[in-house]
């Protein structure tokens, strides 16, 4: 009776898989279809836009970049690569990841297929906004194996599980902003604004990088650092 109920499990499994790359398959196909669909849309609509924005047409390239991770021992190295399309300094974004759970693979095979679209749309102008992808944004858990086995969801090292245990800066960035808003010599650009709602999306973005910028230093200087959630 256990060996049935094991074979069944890996059947479900397996459905459950097949099933998934199905639908994460189709998306990109429908993703596809509609840059084809669109192309003649946007290219109308280049005559109209700025000089600032067709110099950054020209640039046919996507811009790849690299982040390096605390290291968790000697000679170890993790490192998150970021794939930027559109305007760099683009006010709005679109952030894709995948393989947080670094077991779950169906996102990155997505991922794997969106970039190749991507890379055609921004050889072709069609991307006015900044996308960014992150295909694996978990290599620490991309390298975690045991006995055999691919062990991505939960940290070895402490059993946490790497989709629920986020950094949590509320409290730190809103004190931050309070500090910014009551000092003497208060500049108006880390000020919130009562009826400007795009300033005040810059003022919080730079009180978070302010935040992150300071739990980097503490992790350089103490050599770990503990996320609270």
């Amino acid at each position: 009776l256990s060996v049935f109920i094991v074979h069944y499990c890996m059947i479900v499994c397996s459905i459950r898989t097949v099933i998934t790359l199905y639908i994460s398959l189709r998306s990109v196909y429908c993703l596809q279809k509609f840059i084809y669909l669109k192309k003649t849309i946007v290219a109308s609509t280049y005559t109209s836009m700025s000089s600032s924005s067709e110099n950054y047409i020209n640039d046919k390239k996507r811009r790849t970049s690299t982040v390096e991770l605390p290291n968790a021992g000697i000679g170890n190295r993790n490192i998150v690569q970021f794939h930027d399309y559109g305007p760099h300094d683009a006010s709005e974004c679109a952030y894709i990841q995948a393989t947080l759970h670094a077991d779950e693979l169906p996102g990155l095979l997505v991922c794997h297929h969106l970039i190749r679209l991507l890379d055609q749309a921004q050889e072709s102008g069609f991307i006015l906004k900044k996308i960014t992808v992150v295909p694996f944004a978990n290599p620490i858990g991309l390298s975690q194996h045991m006995l055999g086995y691919f062990v991505g969801r939960f940290s070895l090292s402490t059993g946490v599980n790497f989709n629920r245990d986020f950094l949590n800066l509320t409290e730190r960035v809103l004190s931050r902003i309070r500090r910014a808003a009551e000092a003497t010599d208060a500049v108006p650009e880390d000020v919130l604004s009562a009826v400007d709602e795009k300033h005040n999306v810059r003022v919080v973005r730079r009180a978070i990088l302010s935040e992150l910028d300071a739990l980097q230093c503490q992790v350089r200087c103490r050599g770990c650092f503990k996320p609270t959630s």
